[in-house]
């Protein structure tokens, strides 16, 4: 018995439509389902000397005839600019597939009567956040009472919507801040770690 590797291909991709799968894991399907026909296709062959080698033929066999597959089979499909190329079976027309993976990275349609959320009423929520989750206090600047003396562009960065700050000093001790007093900085700066 000879091993139909068309005929073996199409029936695994046929019996689990729409499923991908890598030419190396439809060769080792093969050969796990139909042992003595890959078992024969081994010893027939002058070449092959193991199952790797055998798997390896299968994987080269499966891809140099897949061209003339899909023109004849227009069932089989395999994607495009994907290595390694996966290989699948379905009924749907290649319009409909497109479709489909269209509308898979589209957003679900929101309510229409639900609130709107405005990115003012965001900001307290990300401050919380940032105390609870990362230790850093932040504020909200109120871009409305900022001017723009820089020019056109000149304040592009100069007022971000929210800014934080962490205290990098909590913790320490006295002996931390020894090297800066000796070099004469202010203690006014130290004052709360006594």
């Amino acid at each position: 018995m000879t091993l139909e590797l068309r005929k073996r291909v199409f029936e695994l991709l046929a019996s689990r439509p729409d499923e991908r799968f890598k030419a190396r894991d439809i060769a080792k399907w093969i050969c796990e389902q139909y042992p003595h026909e890959a078992a024969e296709k081994l010893q027939a062959s002058a070449s092959l000397a193991n199952q790797t080698q055998l798997l390896n033929q299968l994987v080269a066999e499966i891809g140099a005839n897949r061209p003339g597959w899909e023109q004849r089979y227009p069932e089989l499909r395999t994607t495009e600019g994907v290595r390694p190329r996966l290989y699948y079976w379905t009924a749907k027309s290649e319009e409909a597939e497109v479709e489909e993976a269209e509308q898979v990275g589209k957003a679900p349609q929101s309510d229409p009567e639900a609130p709107k959320i405005r990115e003012h009423d965001l900001y307290p929520m990300l401050v919380d956040f940032l105390l609870s989750e990362q230790g850093i206090r932040a504020e909200r600047i109120d871009e409305r009472r900022s001017s723009n003396t820089g020019g056109s562009g000149g304040n592009r960065w100069l007022f971000p919507d929210v800014v934080g700050i962490e205290d990098l000093t909590a913790g320490l001790t006295r002996k931390w801040f020894l090297p800066s007093e000796k070099a004469g900085i202010n203690d006014s700066a130290f004052g709360h770690l006594k």
